[in-house]
This record gives C-alpha cells, sequence and structure tokens, in this order.
C-alpha cells in the first residue's frame, strides 16, 4: 500500500527515536505495536509525585515533546538517526504507562502510545535520506517536505503487533532477593552460596554509587571492579580468566591459561560502559561465535546488566537476563525467569551446560 497527503502530512505526524548509538529498540515497537518515551520511573505523567520530581530534579527530564500530546489517529514516523525512517505507523490508542518497559535496554520507556506500524514492503529497505532531515530529539513534529515525498514514493505493508501489552503478566519488581537461598537450590555448598551473595550486594552497591557520582566510569574499571567480583565469586579463578584474549574483554577457560593462544574459551564476555545499551553486542557475540565453535556461553554486560546466550545449532541464543538495579522474578520483555538466569551463573550448572551442548 501507498499512502499520501491526505493522510499523513506535517499537520497530523510526528517523528520518535528508536534508540541511540548503542543500542535499538525498534524491535520492542513492532512486537508489541507501541511508540515508547521515558523517563518513567519518576512515576506516570501529569502524577503529582511526577510533577514533585521533576521540580525537584528538572535535568532529569526528557525536554523534547510528551507522548501526551500525541493523539489518536495521529501518524509516527520511526527514525533511526536524522537520515533513516524504519516505519510509518498509526496511532490507535492514546499515552498509557506499563513497567513491562521499564527497561528497555537500560533506559526507563514506561510510557507509551499503541501504534499500527507499517513498515517498507521490502523487508530489507528503509528510507534513507542524504542529509540530516530528521529530528534529533526523542519526539518531535515533522515539518520537512521532503521526507513526506520520500513516503509517498514508498510502498509499505502493515505489520501487526505479537503480542497485547494489556494482556502481558508483568511481575513486580523485588526490593531484595535471597540469593543465598537461591544459590543453595541450585546445589551449591552454603559457603559458596554466601560468598556469591554478598559479591552481588556489594557490586549493588558500588554500581549505583557510579551511576550517582561518576557517569563517565571507565570500561576497565567496570570489569576490574564490578565484572572481574562477580565472576571470582563464581569460581572462576585468576588462573582460568584472560583478558584481551583475541580482543576478546574477559576469556574463561576450562583448566588453568597457560599462554596456548590456539584454545577455545569456555565463555566468552564481552563489557559495555553504564551509559552503553547491550543489544549492539549481538553481532559481537555472533561474530565470537563463528570464530571460536566449541564455545557454547556468551555473556554481554555492563556490570550489573547481564545477557546470557547459548549456542543453539550454532547460534547463540538469549537464554537469561538479570539486571541487578531491577530485580524481577521474571523479565517479561526478554521472557527470561530469573531462576533461569541465576541457573546460568551457579558453578555447578557451567558444566552442566556445557556437557548439555556437547
Amino acid at each position: 500500500m501507498k499512502f499520501d497527503s491526505s493522510q499523513i502530512n506535517s499537520s497530523n505526524t510526528w517523528q520518535i527515536g528508536t534508540g541511540d548509538g548503542t543500542r535499538s529498540y525498534f524491535d520492542i515497537f513492532l512486537k508489541y505495536g507501541v511508540a515508547l518515551v521515558g523517563p518513567g520511573d519518576p512515576g506516570r505523567e501529569g502524577e503529582e509525585k511526577t510533577i514533585f520530581f521533576y521540580k525537584e530534579h528538572p535535568y532529569e527530564k526528557n525536554w523534547g515533546k510528551t507522548l501526551s500530546e500525541v493523539k489518536k489517529d495521529q501518524w509516527i514516523i520511526a527514525r533511526k538517526g536524522k537520515s533513516t525512517i524504519l516505519a510509518i505507523g498509526k496511532v490507535t490508542k492514546e499515552i498509557q504507562y506499563s513497567n513491562l518497559f521499564a527497561d528497555v535496554e537500560g533506559w526507563d520507556l514506561q510510557h507509551y502510545v499503541n501504534v499500527q506500524w507499517y513498515i517498507p514492503k521490502n523487508s530489507n529497505e528503509t528510507i534513507q535520506f542524504n542529509s540530516n532531515l530528521l529530528s534529533q530529539s526523542t519526539l518531535q513534529g515533522c515539518y520537512k517536505r521532503e521526507v513526506y515525498d520520500k513516503i509517498y514514493q514508498t510502498y509499505f505493508e502493515e505489520r501487526n503487533p505479537l503480542y497485547d501489552v494489556e494482556t502481558v503478566n508483568v511481575p513486580p519488581e523485588i526490593a531484595q532477593i535471597n540469593f543465598t537461598k537461591m544459590l543453595i537450590d541450585e546445589g551449591l555448598r552454603i559457603q559458596d552460596a554466601e560468598n556469591i551473595a554478598l559479591t552481588i550486594q556489594r557490586i549493588i552497591i558500588l554500581a549505583r554509587w557510579y551511576i550517582a557520582n561518576d557517569k563517565n566510569t571507565l570500561e576497565a574499571e567496570i570489569i576490574a571492579f564490578l565484572i572481574l567480583p562477580f565472576l571470582t565469586a563464581l569460581g572462576w579463578s585468576e588462573q582460568k580468566t584472560k583478558l584481551e584474549y583475541w580482543k576478546i574483554d574477559i576469556a574463561l577457560f576450562r583448566n588453568s591459561f597457560k599462554g596456548d593462544y590456539n584454545i577455545s574459551p569456555e565463555i566468552i564476555v564481552e563489557a559495555k560502559a553504564f551509559a552503553n545499551g547491550l543489544s549492539f553486542t549481538n553481532k559481537q557475540i555472533l561474530n565470537y561465535a563463528n570464530k571460536f565453535p566449541s564455545c557454547k556461553i556468551f555473556i554481554a554486560t555492563n556490570g550489573f546488566r547481564y545477557k546470557i546466550f547459548i549456542k543453539e545449532k550454532d547460534q547463540p541464543v538469549l537464554k537469561g537476563y538479570l539486571n541487578l538495579l531491577r530485580l524481577n522474578e521474571r523479565n517479561a520483555l526478554y521472557d527470561v525467569p530469573l531462576t533461569t538466569t541465576q541457573s546460568l551463573f551457579s558453578i555447578s550448572n557451567f558444566n552442566r551446560l556445557y556437557e548439555t551442548n556437547n
């Protein structure tokens, strides 16, 4: 199908970002039939507590337009950067709020509108511009004639959502988890379980301190003070841990590493800075999976958010997700139970997973 100026034009159309240089969540837009804007942690837009929060913390606010201004039957352009259109969509329901989107690649994007999306008919096609005709702001109007000319020339197809946000069960956040009990239930010795649980609590405290006091925390600091202590507590000794192995941030080996660069790691860990998303690590992990065919476990982390991939049929598949600062019994967005994630981290299960995948 094609659209014309009687349907979509500068008087009824918005443009919205779908990530930044380190993350992309356009797939979430399509999966749930939504457009997302944050921040959402302070509360629902317009609530008294939310208004009070922004009076006390004015620099925390997104100073672009807000989703409350977006009305039913208006249109939204989903953009990537300032020169690419990924899709166009018609708003079917006005602003709502759901904690399903409380952790979208590390961002709190609980405010959303329902959208019927249309993508270019050629699945590999996007609408490209030679110059920056789109806005850098998260949500803004769209007024450039050249943008609409391109849209009118493009054939689109309807993309229906896979899930209805209102029917998804979103477990509440957990103030505190008894990691010791969970690890003991996995078969660890009490002493080992207590050591891991204590390390996790220290990581949570330190990560929150870094976020509050040092937003430019270096990746090297994250590896040294957050990731390596966690891996050591899990039982990965210094002798089995190698940094910068074939440019891998952290490589973990079944036996002590003795300088042999022709062996495959047991687990590959890719580290990122706090401000970065983890979605773009998928390509790196796929490259590692191809380079080291016998490696079955891959982890992407920023020190407190962990994505765990297990190789299935030569492809790394997301099997676990853990955000130590936003604990849930189950992450509804990624559809991964916390217990599954925790099992992947337990010492005994690493060997079990290895044997299962060989």
